[in-house]
C-alpha cells in the first residue's frame, strides 16, 4: 500500500487519510502540520500526545475553549490573551492564580466585583486605574483603599461616608476640611466636642439634632445654649443654675415657665415689676418676699390685688397708697382708721361723717376736721 507521504503528496488531504485509518500520529512523522490535521477533524485531545506546542495549536486554529481540558492554564496564558481566557469559562480566581495582573483582568472584561472576590487587593485594582467609585461599589472598604493610598477627597467623591472615614481613622479636622456636612459628621459619630473643635457652634449643632446633654457635656456656654434656643426648662433640668440663666438674659416669664418660684426670683435680685409683668400675682410675690407694699405699688400692683395677696391697710398706706385707693380695692372705713389713716384723710377719700363715726372715730375727731 502507499504510504501516507505518498498519498500527501498524491494530493490526498488529511481528512481522507484519517478516514481510511491513518493516525495522528503517522500523519505528523509524515509531514502533515498541526493546521492540516485540524481540518482533517482530529481533535485537541488526539494532537496533544505529539508534543505540538500551545502556540501551534492556536495557530492551527484551536480556539481557547478547545483547549481548557488539555493544558493548564499556565501553559495556555502564553498563547491566548486574557480575553480569550474569559471567554474559555475561567473565572476570576483561576486567572488569579495565573498569575494575571488586575490590569490584565480588566482588559479581559472582568468586573471589579469578580475581582475582589478572586483576592485583587485595592493597590492592585488602583494600579489598573479602576476607580475609586467602581471600587466602593465592589465592596472595597474605605481602609483598604486609604491604605492603597487613595487620598480622603477622592473616597468622599466616590461616595464613601464620613462614617467609613471615621472608621478608616479619618479625623473630624480632615473630614469637616473637605466638605462632609454636620448631619454626615454626627451621623459618623463624631462627639458635640469634637465638632465644637472644628467650629460648629451650640446653635447648629443643636439644630442637628444634638441633645442638650450632649451640648453641656462638651462645654457649651450658656450663653451658647440660649442662642441654640435652649429654653430655661431644659437648662433647669440640666442643673444650670437660676444666677447663670439670669446673666444671659432670659426673661423672667421664661424662668417662670422652667418653675421657679418668686422665693428663688426674689434671691436672685429680680424686680417687682419683673415678675408682675410675667404674670405672678401680689400674693406670690408676698410670699416670695416682695413684702414692700411700695416697691409693689412700683410694680403697678393694683389695691384690690395687694389685699387678696394678704396686704394689710397699714401696710398699704406705708406703700403709698391713698385712702382713696384703698376703699377703690375693697377696704371698709374701719380697716383703714385700724391702719393709721386719719378723719381727715378718709374724708378726703369721699367718706362722709357717718361712715367715720361707724369706723370708730369720735365726736372730737370729727369736730376738729369740722364734721
Amino acid at each position: 500500500g502507499y504510504t501516507a507521504l505518498e498519498l500527501k503528496n498524491g494530493g490526498f488531504v488529511a481528512r481522507q487519510l484519517k478516514a481510511v485509518g491513518f493516525t495522528a500520529e503517522e500523519l505528523k512523522v509524515n509531514g502533515f502540520s498541526a493546521e492540516e490535521l485540524r481540518d482533517g477533524t482530529f481533535t485537541a485531545a488526539e494532537l496533544k500526545p505529539l508534543q505540538y506546542s500551545v502556540t501551534e495549536l492556536r495557530d492551527a486554529g484551536f480556539a481557547a475553549p478547545e483547549l481548557k481540558e488539555h493544558f493548564a492554564l499556565e501553559s495556555l496564558k502564553e498563547a491566548y490573551s486574557p480575553t480569550e481566557l474569559k471567554g474559555a469559562g475561567y473565572s476570576a480566581s483561576e486567572m488569579r492564580k495565573a498569575s494575571f495582573s488586575a490590569s490584565d483582568m480588566k482588559m479581559a472584561g472582568y468586573v471589579p466585583t469578580e475581582m475582589r472576590s478572586a483576592g485583587y487587593t485595592a493597590s492592585a485594582m488602583r494600579d489598573a486605574s479602576i476607580s475609586a467609585k467602581k471600587l466602593r461599589i465592589a465592596g472595597y472598604t474605605a481602609t483598604e483603599l486609604l491604605d492603597a493610598g487613595v487620598g480622603v477627597e477622592a473616597l468622599k467623591a466616590a461616595g464613601y461616608s464620613a462614617k467609613e472615614q471615621r472608621d478608616a481613622g479619618r479625623s473630624v479636622d480632615e473630614l469637616a476640611g473637605i466638605g462632609y456636612q454636620l448631619s454626615d459628621l454626627r451621623t459618623a459619630g463624631f462627639s458635640a466636642h469634637e465638632l465644637q473643635g472644628v467650629g460648629f457652634g451650640a446653635e447648629e449643632l443643636r439644630a442637628a439634632g444634638t441633645s442638650l446633654a450632649e451640648l453641656t457635656g462638651a462645654g457649651a456656654s450658656v450663653a451658647d445654649l440660649k442662642a441654640a434656643g435652649i429654653s430655661a426648662i431644659g437648662l433647669k433640668a440640666e442643673g444650670i443654675s437660676l444666677a447663670e440663666m439670669k446673666s444671659v438674659g432670659y426673661s423672667v416669664k421664661e424662668l417662670k415657665a422652667a418653675g421657679f418660684t418668686p422665693l428663688e426670683l426674689h434671691d436672685a435680685d429680680f424686680k417687682a415689676h419683673e415678675l408682675t409683668s410675667a404674670g405672678y400675682t401680689a400674693k406670690e410675690l408676698k410670699e416670695g418676699g416682695y413684702s414692700s407694699a411700695a416697691e409693689l405699688r412700683e410694680a403697678g400692683c393694683m389695691v384690690r390685688e395687694l389685699k387678696e395677696g394678704g396686704f394689710v391697710a397699714k401696710e398699704l398706706k406705708k406703700g403709698g397708697y391713698t385712702a382713696a385707693d384703698l376703699i377703690a380695692g375693697g377696704f371698709v372705713p374701719k380697716s383703714l382708721m385700724e391702719g393709721g389713716f386719719s378723719a381727715s384723710e378718709m374724708t378726703t377719700a369721699g367718706l362722709s361723717a357717718g361712715e367715720l363715726r361707724a369706723a370708730g372715730f369720735s365726736a372730737e375727731a370729727l369736730r376738729l376736721i369740722g364734721l
